[in-house]
C-alpha cells in the first residue's frame, strides 16, 4: 500500500520522480542471483561478439550491449566525426534515429564526452540529420535535449549547449519496436539528471501494464515505482521468452536479457 501511495503522488506530481540507489540492498532476496545470471550473459556476449553480426540494427543494439555492461567497442560506428552507421562491415541503409540513440547510451555509460560532443556537433552542422537520408535519421528536439544533458552532466556543465533545455517528453506508443526504444530514452534520461517527468513515468507504468511478460519493460518502470520484482523474477526464469522486437540477430535476446537485468541492479 505504501509503495502504491507513493507511485501515485510521484504520477501525479509536475516535478521529477527521482532514481535514487536502493537503501535497502536486500529487499529482494534474489538479487545475488541475478548478478550471477547478469554475469553470465555479459560473459556469453563478450565470448561470442556481436560487432561481426550481419544486421542493420547493429549500432542500437552494440550500444545496449555496451550499457548494459559487455565490452564492447563502438569506435567502429563513427564512419567520419559524429557521423554514424549501422554497421561497420555490412552494406545497410543510412543510420536512424535508434542507431544513434543506442550508440548514445552505449557512449554515455563509459562516459566518452569526446563522442559525444563529435555526435552533437555533427547534428548542429547538418540540421540534425545525421547521415544523407534525412526522412530516417532526423533528431527530434527531445533526443537532441537528452544528449546536450548528457554532454553537460559529463563535462560538469563546462559545455552546456542550448538544446540541453529541450524537455524531456514521453509519449504512449503502439508499435512493440517504438516503446522499446522510448524506454531506452527515458532511462537514458533518468541516469543523466537522476529521475523523469511524471508524465513519462506514466508512460512507463503503461508500457508496463500492457506488457506484463517483458523484463525491460518491468524493471524500466520497476526502478521508478520501487517494485523491481516482478523484472527479476521474469530474467531469471528459465522459461522467460524475450519480446517480439528483440529480433535480427542472435545475441539480440542476451543482449536484451543484460541490460534489463543491469538496469535493475544499478540500483543496489
Amino acid at each position: 500500500m505504501k509503495t502504491q501511495i507513493i507511485v501515485a503522488l510521484l504520477l501525479t506530481s509536475c516535478g521529477y520522480f527521482k532514481n535514487t540507489p536502493s537503501s535497502d540492498a536486500g529487499a529482494n532476496p534474489n538479487i545475488p542471483e541475478l548478478r550471477l545470471k547478469h554475469a553470465e550473459w555479459v560473459s556469453s556476449v563478450n565470448a561470442g561478439g556481436i560487432l561481426s553480426l550481419p544486421d542493420c540494427d547493429l549500432a542500437l543494439w552494440a550500444g545496449e550491449a555496451r550499457a548494459g555492461g559487455a565490452d564492447v567497442d563502438l569506435a567502429g560506428f563513427e564512419m567520419a566525426p559524429g557521423a554514424l552507421r549501422r554497421n561497420p562491415g555490412y552494406p545497410c541503409t543510412p543510420a536512424s534515429r535508434d542507431m544513434v540513440l543506442g550508440y548514445a547510451y552505449g557512449k554515455w555509460s563509459i562516459g566518452d564526452l569526446p563522442a559525444l560532443q563529435r555526435l552533437a556537433d555533427y547534428g548542429e552542422s547538418h540540421q540534425w540529420n545525421m547521415s544523407s537520408d534525412a526522412s530516417l535519421s532526423s533528431i527530434d528536439i527531445v533526443s537532441r535535449g537528452v544528449l546536450g544533458r548528457a554532454i553537460a552532466s559529463l563535462s560538469h556543465d563546462a559545455d552546456k549547449r542550448s538544446y540541453a533545455a529541450n524537455p524531456m517528453a514521453c509519449i504512449p506508443l503502439a508499435k512493440d519496436y517504438e516503446r522499446h526504444l522510448q524506454v531506452l530514452e527515458a532511462l537514458l534520461e533518468g541516469e543523466i539528471v537522476g529521475g523523469l517527468p511524471g508524465g513519462c513515468v506514466g508512460v512507463l507504468k503503461a508500457f508496463a501494464e500492457d506488457g506484463p511478460h517483458d523484463a525491460l519493460f518491468q524493471a524500466a518502470y520497476g526502478i521508478y515505482s520501487g517494485d523491481e520484482g516482478t523484472a527479476i523474477d521474469l530474467l531469471l526464469d528459465p522459461a522467460y521468452v524475450v519480446p517480439s522486437y528483440v529480433r535480427g540477430a542472435p545475441n539480440y535476446d542476451l543482449v536484451h536479457r543484460m541490460f534489463a537485468a543491469n538496469t535493475v541492479l544499478k540500483r543496489y
